[in-house]
This record gives C-alpha cells, sequence and structure tokens, in this order.
C-alpha cells in the first residue's frame, strides 16, 4: 500500500469517527435533501456530513449532538464579534422593536455611512448593499460604466464572491467579465499586461490580502506599482477589503499607505448580519445620485434593511484599535508558533496577516486529514485550512490549537516528511 492510499484510508478513518459521534447531525443532513448535495453553501459541505451547528457563545459553538467546539472559523472572517456580542444583541433588539422593513431610510443608516467614510480616508462617498458580492460586482460595473472600457484585470487566487472567483480550476458560474488574469504579488507580469492591455482595462480588482485564496499578503510594493500603472492608464483601482479591513482601522490600505480609487467592503461591517459596501472617490460614487440628469441607478430592497443598519452600528464602536492590535498580535503568535511544529514547511506551513491565517499542506488527503483531526479535538476550522480569529479568542484557545496540531503531527507525522 502506497501513502496515497495510506492517507486516504486515514481520512476514512477519521470519518466514519466523526458519523458515528454525530447522529443528530446525520439526521439533519438526511432532512435536507432539497438541496442539491444536502447544502445550500458549497463551502460548508464536506464528507462525511458538515455537523450542524446550533448555538454560539462568545467563541465556542455547539453542534446538534451537544459537542463544544472553539470556533476558529467564525463564519469565514464574518464572525470576527464572536456570537451574540451583547452591544450588537441589544442594538437588534431595540431596531426590532420599531419594525423590520419599513421602505424607507431609518434612523441608523446616515451614522453607519458617516463612520465608515470617517474610518476609511479613501471614501469620500459610500453606497451600502447585501454582501460583499454586490459590493465588488457594483464596483466593477460602475467603474466599466464610467471608463467605457471592457477589460478587468483580477489576479490568480482571486475571490471576490462566489461568482468572481480565480483559483486554479475554471469556475463555470463566474460573471463573464472580459477578464485579464495575473500572477499575485508578480510585479514583471504586472508590466506584462499593462504593456498589452493597458488602453482597454477600465478596472482593476485586488485583496490587499487574499482570503480564500488562502490568507496571502499582497507585498507593498506590488501594491504601489499597481497603483502606479492603474493611474498612468486611467484604470478604476478597487481594493476588495471585504475581509482584510478588519486588520486595522483604516483597512490595509492605511497600513500601506496605498489608496485605492474605490474600496469593498462586508462580512463582520455588519456585526455578523448580511452587509456589503462600496465607496470611494466622489466623482465616481457620485454617478449614482439620483439627483443628476446622467445619474446610474442602484438597487436593492434589503440594502439599508434596518437589523444590518443598526447592528453594524453598534459593532463600530466595539471594534477598537486596541482590540484589533490584540487579536493581530495573537494570529502572529500562532502563524510563529505552528511554524516550529512543523516537520517540513514545504508540506505543511501557515501563511497570513493580523488575525488572518491559513494552514497549507502538501495534498488535499492531508488537508482532510486536518480538519477532521481538529473536529475530533474540539476546534472548528474551515475545511481549506483558513483560521480566522474573532474578539473573543484567547491566548489560551489559540494555545490549545497549536497543542491539538502538535498532536496531529505526532499521529499523523510520517506523511509530512
Amino acid at each position: 500500500m502506497n501513502d496515497l492510499d495510506e492517507l486516504n484510508e486515514a481520512v476514512e478513518r477519521e470519518g466514519a469517527e466523526i458519523a458515528a459521534a454525530n447522529p443528530k447531525s446525520a439526521a439533519l443532513y438526511d432532512e435536507a435533501a432539497a438541496f442539491p448535495g444536502g447544502s445550500t453553501r458549497s463551502v460548508l459541505y464536506y464528507p462525511p456530513f458538515p455537523l450542524s451547528i446550533v448555538k454560539g457563545e462568545k467563541s465556542k459553538i455547539w453542534d446538534a449532538d451537544g459537542h463544544e467546539y472553539t470556533d476558529f472559523l467564525n463564519e469565514y472572517s464574518a464572525g470576527l464579534f464572536g456570537h451574540s456580542n451583547a452591544a450588537i444583541k441589544r442594538a437588534i433588539l431595540a431596531a426590532l422593536e420599531d419594525g423590520i422593513s419599513l421602505g424607507g431610510p431609518n434612523r441608523f443608516e446616515a451614522q453607519l455611512a458617516n463612520c465608515l467614510t470617517k474610518r476609511f480616508a479613501a471614501m469620500e462617498r459610500i453606497r451600502f448593499c447585501n454582501t460583499g458580492t454586490e459590493a465588488n460586482i457594483a464596483a466593477l460595473q460602475l467603474a466599466l460604466h464610467i471608463t467605457r472600457r471592457d477589460k478587468v484585470l483580477f489576479f490568480k487566487g482571486g475571490y471576490h464572491g462566489g461568482f468572481i472567483w480565480f483559483p486554479e480550476t475554471r469556475m463555470p458560474l463566474n460573471i463573464n467579465f472580459n477578464a485579464v488574469i495575473s500572477p499575485f504579488n508578480d510585479e514583471a507580469a504586472l508590466e506584462a499586461v499593462f504593456g498589452l492591455h493597458g488602453d482597454r482595462l477600465g478596472a482593476c480588482i485586488v485583496e490587499p490580502v487574499m482570503s480564500a485564496g488562502g490568507a496571502i499578503p499582497a507585498e507593498k510594493s506590488f501594491l504601489a506599482k499597481l497603483k502606479e500603472r492603474c493611474d498612468h492608464h486611467g484604470i478604476v483601482l478597487i481594493f476588495d477589503e471585504v475581509v482584510s479591513s478588519r486588520l486595522d482601522v483604516g483597512g490595509m490600505q492605511a497600513v500601506h499607505g496605498i489608496y485605492p480609487d474605490i474600496t469593498t467592503l462586508g462580512k463582520y461591517i455588519g456585526g455578523g448580519l448580511s452587509f456589503g459596501a462600496f465607496g470611494g472617490k466622489a466623482e465616481l460614487i457620485d454617478r449614482l445620485d439620483m439627483r443628476r440628469q446622467d445619474a446610474v441607478p442602484h438597487a436593492g430592497t434589503f440594502n439599508n434593511n434596518i437589523l444590518s443598519m443598526a447592528a453594524g452600528l453598534a459593532a463600530a464602536s466595539v471594534l477598537t484599535p486596541e482590540a484589533i492590535a490584540r487579536i493581530n498580535a495573537l494570529g502572529d503568535f500562532f502563524r510563529r508558533e505552528f511554524a516550529g511544529i512543523s516537520p517540513d514547511q514545504s508540506k505543511m506551513s501557515a501563511s497570513g496577516f493580523g488575525s488572518l491565517s491559513c494552514v497549507h499542506f502538501a495534498s488535499k488527503q492531508l488537508h482532510d486529514l486536518f480538519h477532521l483531526h481538529l473536529l475530533r479535538s474540539g476546534y472548528y476550522t474551515a475545511r481549506r485550512g483558513s483560521v480566522y480569529l474573532s474578539l473573543e479568542t484567547t491566548e489560551e484557545e489559540v494555545s490549545g490549537l497549536l497543542r491539538a496540531s502538535k498532536a496531529f503531527v505526532e499521529r499523523f507525522g510520517s506523511y509530512l516528511r
């Protein structure tokens, strides 16, 4: 039997143990037959079946069978505030008392908009929507409309929502943008791309720290070169800070001192509820001003839904520079210590910036095995290796995750050398 066969057997054994210990989750999965594959979110599926989560409190979650986990997934970074932060919960309950779907401007949205435009220096104007995906679609479409050009520059590994995604494999449901795709963090490739396509590119979108692409930070020199070339060619530069904006009060653009034309937001900004936003230079975003003769409509029934507005405003007061610095330091600690656990960095490593990390393995089977091992050890992470901290995460919990990672090496280290 070769190593791959042994690995597959190990994954099957771990999966069988998970299945045996979770009959209620199994039953709930069977009830979900109306969904293709039993799931309404592709990323949540993993064999033998995804565990059903029924409760969350601070940094902990519980599955349907009563098992407790320390949450290091935190809703793929959207759960920055942990589970049911008291201030956010109070704001949601208070908003509920006055009605849910009011059909007009409400008392929270302008306050939240002002808060965000003060926080992000490059946002002179802002527009709300429902998700980061929507924000990125709207920003790209607006940029192409204004520039009257037909091409968009993306980067390999970039994730800008469920319909704008560029992993190694082709994504059949991607929006059919006239895409030019360049390697991430490759300045020489940038020069070649702009030489070939510069005059036809209307927009360029980049994550200052890739999220689904593996928590890979963009190099400052790469972003500076990108900014310079976009300015030179009159291309609208969009920073997708849906995830990375949690790393600094002013986002990664403030960390690097490199500012885009448009910034997109989402995930945690709504305090755990659905939220998206895009904003930037007034000369661009003001094209959505319906008082103008040349106004461009931008609709959305739930763009200003009162629960997200109230939760987002409360969340803004919770997310302090000190809170961000604390969990960023915990993330740095995790990656530093994880590097010491790995017997071979080419087969097991961790990348990231601050509170965003991703564990990398040399094979899918090792990824699967690590994920199942952590579940059995009481730690909830993403199947793909993402490790996202919340404001509720403690140093002891990070140390526990490291101990579980060390136990994984002790159990399966023969596959890592």
